[in-house]
C-alpha cells in the first residue's frame, strides 16, 4: 500500500511528470544530472531493482505488482525509478497511454494534466488532492521537429500551506 492508498500523503519531490505520445510519466527530482537521471532510470529497470539483496518493504513489493500491472494494460516499454525507499516511483517514462480529449487551450490541459495524475498516483504514492494548478503553457516544438506539446505545472499544498520544493510536472501532446 502507497502512502496515497493508506489516507496519507507522501510530499513529492521537485519532480517532472512527463505524457509523451499520449502520456509517458516522467519525475526527475531536482538536481538530477541528464547522465545521473539515465543511470538511475538504467537501474531502476533491471531485473530484482529496489532492493535486490536487500530487505523490502510490503509498500515495495506491492508497487512491484503495481508496475507489473500498469505494464501489462500499458506496454512494457515502460521504465520505472523507484524513490530512495522503493516504495512509490520517481519516473515512469518511455510508453505512451492516450488519457482524454484534445489538448487545444490551458483549460483543456489542465484537465488532461489531472487525468494523467489520478491515473498513476497510485505508483507515485501522492494524494493528487494535495496539488494546485500553477500554470499550464503551451511549448510549439513543431520549429524543432518535433510536435506542440503542454506542460502543466503543479505545485503541492497541504492545509493551504506550500510544501517547500514540491512540484509535479505534466508534459502532454495535443492529443491528450
Amino acid at each position: 500500500m502507497t502512502a496515497a492508498q493508506s489516507g496519507s500523503t507522501r510530499p513529492l519531490p521537485h519532480a517532472w511528470l512527463a505524457a509523451f505520445g499520449a502520456l509517458a510519466l516522467v519525475v526527475v527530482p531536482a538536481g538530477a544530472t541528464e547522465e545521473s537521471a539515465a543511470g538511475a532510470m538504467a537501474r531502476a529497470d533491471a531485473p530484482g531493482a529496489g532492493g535486490e539483496g536487500r530487505w523490502r518493504s510490503a509498500e515495495a513489493r506491492a508497487l512491484d505488482v503495481a508496475v507489473g500491472a500498469w505494464r501489462a494494460e500499458h506496454g512494457s516499454a515502460w521504465l520505472a525509478e523507484r524513490a530512495a525507499d522503493g516504495a512509490a516511483l520517481v519516473q515512469l517514462a518511455g510508453g505512451g497511454v492516450r488519457l482524454a480529449e484534445e489538448v487545444l487551450d490551458e483549460e483543456a490541459a489542465a484537465r488532461v494534466a489531472r487525468v494523467a495524475l489520478e491515473r498513476t498516483r497510485h505508483l507515485f504514492g501522492f494524494d493528487a488532492a494535495t496539488l494546485e494548478l500553477q500554470h499550464a503553457v503551451h511549448l510549439p516544438l513543431t520549429a524543432i521537429g518535433t510536435s506542440d506539446k503542454w506542460a502543466v505545472r503543479f505545485r503541492q499544498r497541504h492545509d493551504g500551506v506550500d510544501a517547500p520544493g514540491c512540484f509535479v510536472n505534466v508534459l502532454l501532446d495535443l492529443d491528450g
